[in-house]
């Protein structure tokens, strides 16, 4: 759970919900209903959880141990935003509106194919979005 997670990163940081809010760049409120897992954080704040806390982004959305795992340097996020941003395009194009965690679900299965088969995973991934939206998936 995404709200435990970032409990468990505040209290590593020896900071209170305020003061972790504030170097995150939010509201105190906004960050409060993310802890008590009453809202969903945005995805851009898995940005902000990396540069302030050097925590996995990946970690955040989907654990599973209670340790936080660090950011890996090497990681290319540039790129894993790119085919975000791309295949959320798409599924705009065809009338599909894809959540937060879908969309990273997607866009990370492209990315995991590398980097020399990114064009073929993405038409492939596209091939599936439109079974998606017509109701064949």
């Amino acid at each position: 759970m995404i709200a435990r997670r970032l409990a468990r990163v505040r209290a590593d940081s020896g900071l209170n919900q305020g003061q972790f809010a504030e170097r995150l760049g939010f509201p105190k409120r906004t960050y409060l209903g993310w802890e008590r897992g009453e809202t969903e954080p945005p995805i851009w704040m898995l940005t902000a959880m990396r540069g302030q806390f050097g925590v996995d982004p990946d970690w955040i959305l989907h654990g599973p141990e209670d340790t936080p795992r660090r950011h890996a340097q090497d990681f290319d996020w540039e790129r894993l935003g790119h085919l975000q941003q791309e295949i959320q395009d798409y599924a705009v194009q065809i009338g599909l509106s894809l959540g937060t965690t879908q969309l990273l679900i997607l866009a990370r299965t492209v990315f995991e194919e590398g980097l020399d088969a990114e064009s073929s995973a993405l038409e492939r991934m596209k091939i599936t979005i439109k079974a998606l939206a017509s109701g064949k998936l």
